[in-house]
């Protein structure tokens, strides 16, 4: 569907989530609940067999019924579902976040790019088995999930965890029969083997897809195919599954117990009861297992980077991510440049930056936090013949800085090129061209509570396809336009104040698109938008 597109006679679709074998997910508007924002899940119905096509729509129907009777905070919540012009949607809350794929390199490669740390994956593996003991205690029915992997699951900002697609979740009768006769197996690593073959799936089928999920997690790999392990077991060949000991080594032996306890081939052999997991898991979380986390947690702290200098920069808490600490002055625990702390910094940690004037041009190339421990006016990071920040990875997050491009900089403050960069609380400014320029299909921007003035083009240029959300901005004396957008790119802008310049407020042009909700634009020298 092309955004802009209304359907069910009330949601605006601005553009695509994502796209799988059920169908594609898109970003919508709720036009009757001004600023609410919701997921709609389009059914993908390229079957022309009349059979395949009848039980595509069975299947669509069945997540919609099994969801709309969930109430979970790890559970997105169903507002309606309905038909039209023979195309099927399920309207759900939409959920910001990342998938946990994301967060580690899946591709095999040894060692991978970066994991997330023990501590994390525990406390994952913990919201998981709750969300699972909710729907494996429904009544009269338990509900099978059936495809857990790191795709389905989605971090939240204030780090909950969302399970997503009930695409092939299945109610188990007391009979021990599914109410459906739906297709969808699972996936490849992830599946238990049973879930291949004529034996029932059941909540058991799910814990050994957890196990496979934490696996994947701790290791970087996805685990062996369950039904080739059976096969292998059936052969009398040693289970090619490779061992946490072998991938991980760093791992407590408490946890790796635990995995290997979950993916047990055979499912007497697993946990019988997902609130056996969820105690086994939160003993390592809490430190009440002679080997759990926190007796090991110093000695793990780096384990992901073994080959870094220790000793570089002081490590604050153990069960928080690394803050290190950069100073303008000389100071024996600090590095000298945030450039020198970035090198050095691990995925996920904070880089807090104190007062002064820092003549640097940063490219951030991993998931880090950039913090300026002060006031913006007092963290200054200059690009003096280019750009101050160059976001090229995948999501990082800066926070109470001024980041400018001098007048030689013939660059943006800030360029957004490719995954989501977040700023708050940030004074942004450029001599040379726009304060912040957002482009590429790949490029997101979020910026809330910054003031940006003084741009020699755009306070903000949002272009070529990329996408940008403005919140709570002051938006002064840009020459050319307070916020410019082109060339198919899409901005959200709330409760923003644009003031000033030698052009409009806002320019938009090129089939871009734009919302708007409670902006203030005077001051102007030609017109507001």
């Amino acid at each position: 569907m092309k955004p802009g597109t209304i359907v069910g006679g009330r949601y605006i679709i601005r553009r695509v989530l994502g796209k799988g074998g059920m169908g594609v997910v898109y970003l919508a508007e709720d036009t009757r609940q001004p600023g609410l924002r919701v997921a709609v899940k389009q059914m993908s119905l390229s079957a022309t067999d009349a059979t395949a096509h009848d039980q595509a729509v069975l299947q669509f129907r069945h997540e919609a019924e099994i969801l709309s009777t969930l109430h979970h905070p790890s559970i997105p919540e169903v507002y309606e579902w309905f038909e039209e012009h023979e195309e099927y949607f399920l309207v759900m809350e939409f959920i910001n976040g990342k998938e946990l794929s994301t967060f580690v390199d899946l591709s095999g490669r040894r060692p991978p790019a970066w994991l997330p740390t023990i501590e994390q994956v525990v406390d994952w593996g913990c919201q998981i088995s709750i969300v699972l003991a909710y729907l494996h205690n429904q009544k009269p029915n338990p509900v099978v999930y059936k495809d857990l992997k790191p795709d389905n699951l989605m971090l939240t900002s204030d780090n909950t965890i969302k399970l997503l697609d009930f695409g092939i979740a299945k109610s188990l009768s007391p009979q021990g029969r599914y109410s459906t006769i739906l297709k969808g197996v699972g996936s490849p690593g992830f599946a238990a083997p049973e879930q291949y073959a004529r034996q029932q799936s059941d909540p058991r089928s799910d814990l050994y897809a957890l196990g496979g999920t934490l696996y994947a997690l701790l290791t970087g790999h996805i685990p062996e195919d369950g039904v080739d392990r059976q096969q292998a077991v059936i052969d009398g060949h040693p289970d090619p599954l490779v061992s946490l000991s072998t991938l991980a080594p760093d791992t407590p032996r408490a946890l790796e117990t635990i995995v290997r306890k979950l993916m047990a081939v055979r499912k007497g052999d697993r946990f019988q009861r997902t609130e056996e997991v969820l105690r086994a898991l939160e003993s390592i979380r809490d430190g009440r297992d002679e080997r759990g986390l926190r007796v090991v947690s110093k000695i793990l702290v780096n384990l992901l980077r073994p080959q870094r200098d220790e000793t570089s920069t002081p490590v604050e808490s153990a069960t928080t991510p690394i803050k290190r600490l950069v100073s303008s002055r000389l100071d024996e625990h600090a590095f000298r440049t945030v450039a020198a702390a970035m090198r050095d910094a691990a995925a996920g940690d904070e880089i807090r930056i104190r007062p002064g004037h820092y003549p640097e041009s940063l490219v951030i190339d991993k998931r880090v936090h950039i913090v300026g421990d002060g006031r913006p006016e007092e963290v200054v990071i200059e690009g003096t013949d280019t750009h101050a920040l160059l976001m090229a990875g995948e999501e990082a997050t800066v926070r109470s800085l001024t980041l400018r491009a001098g007048p030689l900089a013939a660059s943006p403050a800030v360029e957004v090129k490719t995954g989501k960069l977040t700023i708050e609380n940030c004074h942004l400014t450029s001599a040379s061209l726009a304060a912040v320029h957002v482009h590429g299909a790949g490029a997101e921007a979020v910026i809330r509570g910054c003031r940006i003035n003084n741009g020699a083009e755009a306070g903000i240029l949002v272009d070529d396809h990329a996408h940008a959300i403005i919140h709570d901005c002051d938006i002064v004396d840009n020459h050319f336009a307070g916020i410019e957008v082109s060339e198919k790119a899409v901005v959200e802008v709330t409760h923003c104040t644009i003031r000033g310049g030698n052009g409009a407020g806002v320019l938009i042009h090129g089939e871009a698109r734009g919302t708007f909700e409670n902006v203030d634009i005077a001051e102007t020298a030609t017109c507001g938008v």
